[in-house]
């Protein structure tokens, strides 16, 4: 998510069993706060480059998932 209309999806998305990211670009209240009130799962720099944070949190995301569908 990178903006205020993603925020009520947040919440419905977790519940589902998604997991919700945030992006900043410059470190700011909101997003903390989102976090801090669990609709979001984390939050990260808004850096989409190979092997930032970003990159390897939404990758692991994706393996996990791979994996699950996999089993099943």
């Amino acid at each position: 998510a990178d903006g205020y209309t993603d925020v009520p999806v947040f919440r419905l998305l977790k519940e589902y069993g998604g997991k919700s990211i945030g992006v900043y670009n410059t470190k700011d209240a909101v997003v903390k706060q989102l976090y801090d009130d669990h609709r979001l799962n984390a939050y990260f720099k808004a850096d989409y480059r190979d092997e930032t944070p970003l990159d390897s949190y939404v990758k692991s995301i994706l393996d996990f998932a791979s994996k699950e569908i996999m089993e099943n």
